[in-house]
């Protein structure tokens, strides 16, 4: 794929790296140690609703797969989530969908189709 990352080690240091990378769009891990990732998304929520930076994407990352779990983790500015064990085909469909259309192709070759639904939208 032709993609930049950027890693944090915790939810402190995602809201700092988002401020400054700029990312396309973000995949947060739920629990995290400092802030977790609901809290994370909610600050970088804040900071977009105060100035001209764009929506970003947020996709959660999570092995809670409880029912109930998924509200909550929408209601807290996620716009996705995917539970683990994740699968490829899920995480390429949430990167295409957040590709710019005016750069680069991410992917050399198609992505591939998902067979099943494996992501919850917030709609």
């Amino acid at each position: 794929m032709n993609i930049e990352l950027e890693f944090a080690e915790n939810g402190l240091e995602a809201v700092e790296k988002w401020e400054s990378f700029q990312p396309d769009l973000v995949f947060m891990d739920i629990s995290m140690p400092e802030m977790d990732g609901k809290d994370a998304t909610r600050r970088i929520r804040e900071i977009e609703a105060q100035g001209p930076k764009r929506h970003t994407p947020i996709v959660a990352l999570t092995a809670h797969a409880m029912s109930g779990d998924d509200a909550e983790i929408l209601a807290a500015g996620l716009d996705f989530y995917l539970t683990k064990p994740l699968r490829k085909a899920a995480i390429f469909e949430r990167i295409a969908e957040a590709s710019p259309k005016d750069v680069m192709p991410v992917f050399e070759e198609e992505v591939p189709a998902v067979a099943a639904p494996e992501a919850q939208q917030n709609t």
